[in-house]
C-alpha cells in the first residue's frame, strides 16, 4: 500500500536555532490598580536573521537530499512563535553584577533576596543543542548553595 510505504520512509526532524538567531520576548510590567498587582506582558521582537537562516537550513537539506536519500517537504516546515519550544531562555541572565532584569550567580533576579530563578531563563544565551543536563546542573548548584545558607 502506498502510504504505508510512505509512512515507513517518513523522517521528521525538529531543529533549534542558537538564541543570538532567534526572535526575542519583550517583558512589560504594567502597574496594577490599588489592590490588583501588575499585570506582565510579554511580546515578540523579530530578529531579522531567523528566517534567512531557516531558508538556508532547508536549501542545504534539498542540496544533500542525495545523501540522505531522501527529499526535504520544505512545504510542509513549520516555524514556532517566539518563546515556542524548549529551549526557552536568557530572559534574566547571570551577571557578576546584575541589574534590571538580570540575576546574579544564584539565580535571584535583581531585587529579589528570596526568589531564585533555576531554569534556563538565567542563561546568558541559549545554544541549539540540547541544554536539559545543563539546565539540571545549575538547578542543583543554586539549590545546593541556598540549602547551605
Amino acid at each position: 500500500m502506498p502510504i504505508e510505504q510512505f509512512l515507513g520512509r517518513l523522517l521528521v526532524i525538529q531543529g533549534y536555532l542558537h538564541s543570538d538567531e532567534s526572535p526575542t520576548i519583550l517583558l512589560r510590567l504594567l502597574a496594577g490598580k490599588k489592590n490588583n498587582p501588575g499585570t506582565l506582558v510579554l511580546e515578540a521582537g523579530p530578529n531579522g536573521r531567523t528566517e534567512h537562516i531557516i531558508k538556508g537550513i532547508a536549501t542545504s537539506l534539498f542540496r544533500h537530499r542525495r545523501h540522505f536519500k531522501a527529499i526535504p517537504l520544505s512545504a510542509l516546515l513549520q516555524t514556532s512563535q517566539p518563546g515556542r519550544g524548549f529551549h526557552s531562555g536568557g530572559t534574566f541572565p547571570m551577571r557578576a553584577k546584575p541589574t534590571n532584569f538580570e540575576s546574579d550567580s544564584l539565580g535571584r533576579p535583581y531585587g529579589f533576596k528570596k526568589m531564585h530563578v533555576v531554569d534556563a531563563t538565567t542563561f546568558p544565551s541559549i545554544p541549539a543543542a540540547p541544554i536539559t543536563l545543563t539546565v539540571l546542573a545549575n538547578a542543583h548548584r543554586i539549590a545546593s548553595a541556598y540549602h547551605q545558607t
